[in-house]
């Protein structure tokens, strides 16, 4: 706790600043720096003044400083100031932390699972202790399948998922071939497993041609 007072006049006889005001100023200026920065759920905490502080009252309303410096999290200084006749500063200790809306499982699922909406739930975590890297839109989770079994309540990085197969070598696919507005379709072997967008091999089962295109989301293979 760091306080100076510029004044001279003898403090027994100076009406005194509460605390309480100091305190709140404190707070409301942290959590606004916080919530500037875009995250939710800001609480402070203020360290207590000590009792024994005799600032005179302030004539003029309280005022925060700017930040010392960018960060808005965690253990900070804020200085509040009395800019009135009798002018005094004083840095008051804080502790800012913040909470983050999650996408976790809702369940465990093992590897190869194509996650659904029934199997997020958003939870709420302090943000100090949310992996870094980790997926927070679950528009991005949804439809994506596990490289790797997840537990519930797990969290979900890009790299434990991958696009799923939409082809998988030895299905029975469409093939979609033709020009000029005429579709042409007929059935194939796929010789290998794909994602949509890739392109993936197939034998034609009635010719016996092998033919190449590629898989649609629907699981059609488009020959060009």
């Amino acid at each position: 706790l760091l306080a100076v007072w510029t004044g001279s006049a003898a403090i027994a006889e100076t009406p005194l600043q509460p605390l309480d005001s100091i305190i709140e100023i404190a707070s409301k200026a942290s959590k606004a720096r916080a919530m500037e920065q875009g995250y939710e759920g800001v609480t402070v905490s203020v360290r207590a003044l000590d009792k024994r502080l005799r600032l005179p009252l302030c004539e003029e309303p309280l005022e925060a400083l700017d930040a010392r410096s960018s960060a808005v999290l965690g253990p900070l200084s804020t200085g509040v100031r009395c800019s009135g006749d009798t002018p005094w500063t004083i840095y008051v200790r804080v502790e800012v932390t913040a909470v983050k809306s999650v996408p976790v499982l809702a369940r465990a699922l093992p590897r190869h699972a194509r996650i659904q909406a029934k199997d997020l739930k958003i939870v709420e975590r302090p943000l100090a202790s949310v992996p870094k890297g980790i997926l927070y839109d679950a528009a991005h989770i949804i439809g994506m399948e596990l490289n790797r079994p997840l537990d519930e309540g797990a969290t979900i990085r890009a790299s434990q998922l991958r696009a799923p197969k939409v082809v998988k070598r030895g299905d029975q696919v469409t093939v979609l071939s033709g020009t000029a507005g005429l579709t042409v379709r007929s059935q194939g072997k796929a010789m290998e497993d794909a994602i949509a967008g890739e392109r993936v091999s197939v034998v034609n089962s009635v010719t016996g041609v092998k033919v190449e295109g590629v898989a649609g989301t629907d699981g059609t293979v488009t020959v060009p």
